[in-house]
């Protein structure tokens, strides 16, 4: 069938040496090989390794009967930028194809010219609130109009700009509230304020705007009343997915700031909103109403609404509230979290059992005498049941207590949840390691980590790893690369090639982990060689290019396609 040779051909092109791609040009460029468009398709996958062979090859085919064959070429030069795009593009630049000359043009663009078409800089955003000052419950609208102020053309996709509910995955509205607590929406972690995908691409030529609307009550719901400083950021959703963005994206396109005030609520309206938590009875249609009243008087810490709060918080049914939904539970208890009474404390003490992480935060940030007692319960009692094998079962809100009473000057559970995580480690046995018993390391200060390397328990060293990797410490994963262990040796060069590593704050830090991972290139170990050359590529740096081309003819076709996107990556970064 159709789909057996092309699944066969891609194959064949995953060897990637200069006898597959002679194969598969043949085999493309044969007018009596019933299956030519997918043997073009595996060329291309093979060709950009052997440039200077495979343009005759391109030529040819281009040359040929086949009219489709000259876009495959412009698309194969935008996809992989060849160093000889220039000579293979510039018969397509004049062409009298209305369908071809764009493409051939967008590729010029991209593989000779080195632009991106995802480059903003040239945006101007402008934005606007439809007032000044407003009352607690109206509406809150800002305008916003991008401009393209430069002289090449930007694509945007304005498919959710008529539905002000939504906000555009490549935009963000960012709030500083009166209290100064920056808020970023739309909260990519749930909807509905994230728009889906749309097909709505429009160019913006130069001097030519689009303009759009937020409807900013419906991301920030329930505003503190005071000034709050508002405006907008344009980038990729790379952007917005971490609290630091990444390091080599685009900068960052901002506009104007604007400044607005919210009028806090009236005297009967708080007092309306307290007596709708105290009225008897809950019914289904009333749950709404009340779990936005309890959210809105937690961010308004209004002292008169404690008791109320309590009562829902607390989850046990009373007279007047037989059944308290588990939603409005849940929602009463965050409101409380954002006072600092210290009449509080004993509620957060009763949750230790219902909602433990809440409590415990709670807790650690009270300051108060009265919650060292039952956390150090909870600490001392995480390893109270123990497995048929022998093993303690750890639980790890155990670590949380521990953490908590830090906080209030006890340092006795932290001491203890580590030794048992020492105790518990065989130097033979990785899974001694990485159980949750080993969960206690991982709440080593930044000053603790090096001294850890000098531990001598394998399993300690590889533990240090875990929170230098999460916060960046360059050094103490490159001291690591000397370790005497393997295992440590190859969790290091991980947390130097993993997915934190986007998230370095400055040019100095990215370039540290590239000169460790360089050196981690003459490690005796093939794997550690091997996870430190992708990791380069894909940073554009090409002092692993030799183990990499070595590895795309690799008997093992897993370590073949690595090998091969990993090349290329460094095309890309040309």
């Amino acid at each position: 069938t159709a789909h057996a040779h092309r699944e066969a051909l891609i194959a064949l092109a995953s060897y990637s040496d200069i006898e597959t791609m002679r194969e598969l040009a043949a085999l493309a460029s044969d007018p009596a090989y019933p299956h030519t468009s997918a043997a073009v398709d595996a060329f291309s996958r093979v060709a950009w390794l052997w440039e200077t062979e495979s343009q005759p090859v391109w030529e040819a085919l281009v040359q040929g009967p086949d009219v489709e064959m000259a876009s495959r070429c412009v698309a194969y030069v935008e996809k992989y930028r060849p160093k000889n795009s220039a000579d293979l593009l510039t018969p397509f630049m004049d062409t009298d194809d209305a369908s071809l000359m764009p493409a051939a043009r967008r590729a010029w663009a991209r593989a000779v010219d080195g632009e991106d078409h995802h480059s903003y800089e040239s945006l101007e955003i402008l934005v606007e609130m439809d007032g000044r000052a407003y009352e607690y419950d109206d509406d809150i609208r800002m305008t916003v109009d991008i401009t393209n102020a430069g002289e090449r053309p930007v694509t945007i996709d304005t498919f959710p700009f008529d539905q002000t509910k939504y906000i555009p995955s490549w935009l963000n509205l960012e709030l500083i509230l009166p209290n100064g607590e920056r808020r970023r929406y739309p909260d990519r972690r749930y909807g509905p304020d994230l728009a889906p995908s749309g097909d709505a691409n429009r160019v913006l030529q130069q001097g030519q705007s689009v303009a759009t609307a937020i409807d900013v009550r419906q991301h920030d719901r329930y505003p503190q009343p005071g000034t709050h400083v508002a405006t907008v950021a344009f980038g990729t959703p790379l952007h917005f997915m971490y609290a630091t963005p990444p390091s080599g994206l685009p900068e960052l396109v901002r506009a104007n700031t604007v400044t607005f005030d919210v009028a806090p609520p009236s005297n009967a309206r708080l007092r309306a909103m307290v007596d709708s938590l105290s009225a008897a009875g809950l019914s289904e249609a009333a749950d709404v109403d009340v779990y936005a009243t309890c959210y809105r008087l937690g961010e308004l810490r209004e002292p008169s609404a404690i008791p109320a709060l309590v009562r829902f918080a607390g989850g046990a049914p009373t007279a007047d509230f037989p059944k308290i939904p588990e939603g409005i539970t849940r929602v009463a208890r965050r409101a409380l979290a954002r006072y600092t009474d210290p009449a509080l404390t004993p509620l957060w003490i009763e949750l230790l059992g219902k909602d433990a992480e809440l409590a415990i935060a709670q807790l650690s940030k009270s300051g108060d005498a009265r919650a060292i007692g039952p956390l150090r319960r909870l600490a001392f009692g995480s390893y109270r049941t123990v497995r048929p094998d022998g093993r303690r079962m750890f639980n790890p809100q155990g670590l949380d207590a521990a953490l908590a009473l830090r906080e209030l000057g006890d340092e006795d559970a932290l001491a203890f949840l580590r030794w048992e995580a020492r105790r518990g480690m065989d130097p033979r046995d990785m899974r001694t390691w990485q159980q949750a018993v080993g969960f206690a390391l991982q709440a080593m200060s930044d000053a603790e980590l090096l001294p850890a390397l000098r531990d001598e328990r394998p399993g300690v060293r590889y533990a240090a790893l875990g929170p230098a990797e999460r916060r960046g410490r360059v050094d103490v994963m490159t001291a690591a690369l000397t370790d005497p262990d393997l295992r440590v040796r190859r969790r290091a060069v991980d947390a130097l090639a993993g997915p934190y590593r986007a998230l370095d704050p400055t040019p100095a830090q990215t370039a540290a982990r590239e000169r460790a991972l360089t050196d981690a290139l003459d490690d005796a170990e093939l794997t550690i060689r091997r996870s430190a050359a992708l990791a380069l590529a894909s940073a554009g740096n090409r002092a692993g290019e030799a183990l990499l081309r070595r590895d795309r003819v690799s008997a093992d076709h897993a370590t073949r396609m690595r090998a091969r996107a990993a090349l290329s990556a460094l095309r890309r970064s040309r």
